[in-house]
């Protein structure tokens, strides 16, 4: 997609089309920035010149980082879903360093959030959406095209509930069929278990992706879970989220940026004490593309005598929130948190109760998550990292990777564990089961099995997330963005 070549190309349409807290900024994110107004042709070079001296710190024109953090995020929950899987659900590795006497190398903070990281990701995911959603109107709105602003928001509402149910509908409808298929074809699981006939399978996928897709129904890891594919509990959090940012930069756009700064920071504090912690995520992305835009942080940090020291409080951030997403969740009991060593002042003393009555690791996961993002929006060498060709490619898949990996981890990969030695369930027993039983041994968390199986399972799940992303991935961007043509609201 080329970048924005004219004043009435829609900024949010050219990015949002190619973002999602699990998707990728494709080659946008590789070339230019159509958010940055040094890319548009419109723009006068003067104009352009005072946002840079007034902005310095404003979004790169390259902003592929943002594609790799998220490929990794989804990388994230991905490995943890497997290691939970072959270790169980329960195993110490999902506790803190010490836990009833064990010391695993991987229960240590830093370490821990590479094997547990599935709750850090989704923070993560939501931190950007935040961040990304925003920063197209809200920089309209800084330059005075309110007009324009205006004209996003209404293409990206549009489109964002076709960019965020295709996919999950998709691969939720070929596993459901898959549970049908003739001559011994289909898979045989614990759970869930296909119904007696293919059209009393459809008569149950329609309430279950109704209420997957409906944003006035409870989602999360304790509601309902989608039986196709549990993971896309996490679509209509995020079109709820989605909604939450589009409107308020509509109702916040008459005023000023510090009074809107400040009714975002107000709406962050209002959703994170009352439990609405995804809410709060988003609206602590939108403050972090504020300050992107208004360079809040460069002008407090300027006064810092040395370079040195802003560098490295933008390193005490990113390290501090990489620690606080390592914080323990196990089996949901705070106490197994508490316990874990540098975590009780934290979780007993600093952790709202309020999160005692359903997730509390989220709060943490809250600070942790934006401070994260925050470090990598400002640290070169992290930016470095998040663009290389690992971490691109990974962004480019990691929609379809997140959709597609525990439909694969219930069958194929299940079946590459069973071969090898290890069974999930034990009360499903298959002819495979030991056929190939290789000896488990090595670091808890990289044993020798484990590995192996990864190395089988690992190309599976990429390629047919590749498959998802090209089938589901890329036309529900294309379908959307049809739909704002066929309204006319492109050429408002």
């Amino acid at each position: 997609m080329a970048a924005a070549s004219s004043s009435s190309t829609l900024e949010l349409e050219e990015r949002e089309g190619h973002t999602l807290p699990l998707h990728n900024l494709d080659t946008l994110s590789r070339q230019e920035d159509p958010l940055d107004a040094s890319n548009n042709a419109a723009t006068t070079s003067t104009a352009r010149n005072t946002a840079s001296s007034n902005n310095s710190n404003n979004v790169r024109n390259s902003t592929a980082y943002l594609d790799g953090l998220r490929g990794f995020a989804a990388f994230l929950v991905y490995f943890y879903h497997h290691i939970s899987w072959f270790y169980g659900p329960t195993d110490d590795l999902l506790y803190g360093w010490g836990h009833e006497g064990n010391h695993y190398i991987f229960q240590l903070p830093f370490l821990r959030v590479f094997f547990t990281g599935g709750n850090a990701a989704v923070a993560i995911f939501f931190i950007l959406s935040g961040y990304v959603l925003s920063l197209s109107p809200l920089r309209s709105l800084r330059d005075g095209n309110a007009k324009k602003c205006y004209n996003s928001l209404i293409s990206a509402t549009i489109r964002r509930p076709f960019r965020l149910y295709i996919p999950p509908i998709g691969v939720g409808l070929c596993f459901a069929i898959a549970m049908q298929l003739p001559f011994g074809l289909a898979p045989r699981m614990a759970w869930p278990q296909p119904e007696a006939t293919f059209s009393k399978e459809m008569a149950r996928f329609v309430p279950e992706t109704w209420h997957m897709v409906n944003p006035f129904e409870r989602h999360g890891t304790k509601e309902h879970w989608y039986i196709y594919n549990p993971p896309s509990y996490t679509m209509a959090i995020e079109f709820v989220g989605s909604m939450a940012v589009f409107g308020l930069c509509a109702m916040f756009s008459t005023v000023s940026v510090s009074v809107r700064a400040g009714l975002f920071l107000l709406a962050a504090v209002t959703f994170l004490s009352t439990g609405e912690w995804a809410l709060a995520m988003f609206m602590g992305g939108v403050l972090l593309a504020m300050n992107d835009l208004s360079g809040w942080d460069h002008a407090l940090l300027a006064k810092q005598p040395l370079k040195v020291s802003r560098t490295v409080m933008h390193h005490i951030f990113f390290f501090t929130g990489w620690y606080l997403l390592c914080q323990p969740s196990g089996i949901r009991d705070p106490k197994q948190s508490s316990e874990a060593p540098g975590w009780y002042i934290l979780t007993e003393l600093l952790t709202p109760r309020v999160y005692y009555q359903d997730e509390y690791w989220r709060w943490w996961n809250f600070w942790g998550a934006l401070m994260l993002v925050y470090g990598v929006l400002r640290i070169e060498w992290l930016q470095s990292l998040f663009t290389t060709q690992p971490m691109r490619y990974l962004g480019r898949i990691c929609f379809a990777l997140y959709l597609v990996h525990t439909p694969l981890l219930w069958t194929i990969n299940d079946r590459v564990y069973r071969v090898l030695g290890t069974q999930m369930h034990q009360d499903l027993v298959l002819w495979i089961d030991d056929w190939l039983k290789i000896p488990d041994f090595g670091i808890h968390g990289l044993s020798s099995r484990f590995l192996v199986a990864q190395v089988i399972n690992t190309p599976i799940n990429f390629a047919a997330a590749e498959v998802g992303t090209w089938v589901l991935d890329e036309p529900s961007v294309r379908v959307g963005k049809w739909i704002v043509r066929k309204l006319g609201i492109d050429k408002r």
